[in-house]
């Protein structure tokens, strides 16, 4: 049941990841200057709540499917964890920073931030999608 769980919160992951590297990002992008504070601001308002609850949700999935699994699904599990501490790390290392400066610096500065958000957004992505074909790979090799 753990290892549904996580692969279920993984391709609900990949579906948020997705959802911001197409959409929420261009759409921030393209927002117009005059507007730039109110749309920042609402996005890091709305962002917060389903980013903390994926992420922890994961958190606590990886372990409980580690401890319900067989050796050869373990080996995925692990695999796993790496891919969800790397997604982990590029959030809070990388991507949440420059979110706070985007907020802070002058719009001259804007272009080169947003740039730099959707580098780190695509390894996310990347980070993302290795996470979820872990927690298929634990099921297949369980089925």
């Amino acid at each position: 049941m753990a290892l549904v769980l996580l692969a279920v919160l993984t391709a609900v992951q990949l579906g948020f990841q997705l959802t911001v590297t197409l959409v929420v990002y261009p759409t921030l992008a393209e927002t117009r200057d005059e507007d730039w504070t109110t749309a920042h601001d609402r996005h890091s308002r709305r962002i917060a709540v389903p980013v903390v609850l994926l992420y922890g949700g994961l958190v606590a999935a990886v372990p409980a499917a580690w401890s319900s699994a067989e050796a050869a699904e373990r080996t995925w599990v692990a695999a796993g964890a790496v891919c969800l501490v790397m997604l982990l790390l590029t959030t809070a290392v990388l991507a949440a920073p420059t979110h706070g400066r985007l907020g802070r610096e002058p719009a001259e500065r804007r272009p080169l931030l947003l740039g730099r958000l959707q580098r780190v957004d695509r390894a996310r992505l990347a980070w993302s999608v290795a996470l979820a074909g872990c927690a298929a790979g634990a099921l297949l090799v369980r089925a």
